[in-house]
């Protein structure tokens, strides 16, 4: 009795198997889907993440090089040097081609705009437009 038990549970799990054939599909597309997904998510929250860091270091940068101040102590100009002011540019430019990016994930979702925003972070990682930065040079105009 013992043996016909176990013989019939495994010809019940065979014939399980053999009309698998969709179920088989639908996890491995369930499989793909939910890999796609997270790729997605995480290309998102990078993205994100990246914006945030432009945004730390645009402020730490756009800081006056030259303050004058008066008498009572009160800033009265405050003066950029040129080496300076293209570091801003280029971080507000870096951070409005991440927003831009983003903005466009986020309202359409299509694989072209994720594809977009992942060649927007790779260029911002490199440098901002992918090109050579003289950002380190001192600026020697006067």
């Amino acid at each position: 009795m013992v043996d016909s038990a176990v013989q019939s549970l495994r010809d019940a799990v065979d014939e399980a198997i053999a009309k698998s054939g969709q179920t088989v599909v639908d996890r491995v597309k369930g499989h793909y889907v939910d890999t796609e997904i997270k790729r997605r998510a995480d290309m998102l929250v990078a993205g994100v993440n990246l914006l945030r860091e432009a945004d730390l270091d645009l402020r730490k940068i756009d800081k006056p090089d030259v303050n004058h101040f008066s008498a009572d102590g009160s800033a009265v100009n405050s003066f950029y040097t040129k080496g300076t002011l293209d570091k801003v540019k280029k971080a507000k430019e870096r951070i409005e081609r991440l927003t831009k990016a983003l903005d466009a994930v986020l309202g359409s979702h299509s694989a072209d705009s994720y594809k977009k925003l992942d060649e927007t972070m790779k260029k911002s990682r490199a440098g901002g437009d992918g090109k050579s930065s003289d950002a380190d040079t001192p600026d020697t105009e006067i």
